[in-house]
């Protein structure tokens, strides 16, 4: 998949709210995963690295942990300060990715 394709995806599972925006109350990185990515919903695979991210609690659900692709995450987190904040010249992609549906 190419990184716009990959921006694409994660910017309209999170415009779609399907996938939280990125605070995190941690992050640990390590190799393989047997599951999916809770970014992009591809798998990861042994030789992938992975981050696994704690989530905070948020409209009355408990903390949960989200696996994903070290590369989703990066997007993710770029993503989400995008929408909180607008962009900024390091995160110079399209804010407007929700309109683009």
């Amino acid at each position: 998949m190419s990184d716009t394709e990959l921006w694409m995806l994660i910017g309209r599972r999170l415009c779609a709210r399907l996938i939280p925006r990125a605070p995190c109350s941690g992050v640990w990185a390590g190799r393989g995963k047997s599951g999916s990515c809770g970014l992009c919903g591809f798998p990861i695979a042994e030789q992938d690295v992975y981050c696994e991210v704690e989530l905070p609690p948020a409209d009355g659900h408990a903390d949960h942990t989200l696996f994903a692709h070290i590369d989703c995450h990066q997007v993710w987190t770029e993503l989400s300060q995008i929408a909180a904040y607008g962009p900024t010249r390091r995160h110079s992609r399209p804010a407007d990715l929700c309109a683009r549906r």
